[in-house]
């Protein structure tokens, strides 16, 4: 592990120690790791099976409307993550 490394993730814990007493800065933290580990977790090949079903629910999902602009993703983004800024 380099440096930058050992330094980000020392950052990082002093950031969770700031937030560890504020349950709802836990409970936006808690989703936002469980959004971050799918995308890490799930960079994965798919069967085309798959990829067919993943396709529909994102048609689903569109055409019932459960979906967010690029402007109020980033922020809903800033708003659970203001020190993003």
């Amino acid at each position: 592990m380099d440096a930058n490394t050992l330094e980000l993730r020392a950052n990082i814990f002093r950031d969770l120690n700031v937030l560890l007493d504020n349950e709802k800065a836990l409970r936006s933290l808690s989703s936002f790791l469980s959004m971050l580990k799918k995308t890490v977790v799930e960079n994965r090949t798919y069967s085309i099976e798959e990829l067919h079903e993943r396709i529909a629910k994102a048609e689903a999902e569109i055409a019932a409307g459960d979906v967010l602009t690029n402007e109020e993703a980033n922020a809903e983004i800033e708003k659970l993550l203001p020190w993003l800024k």
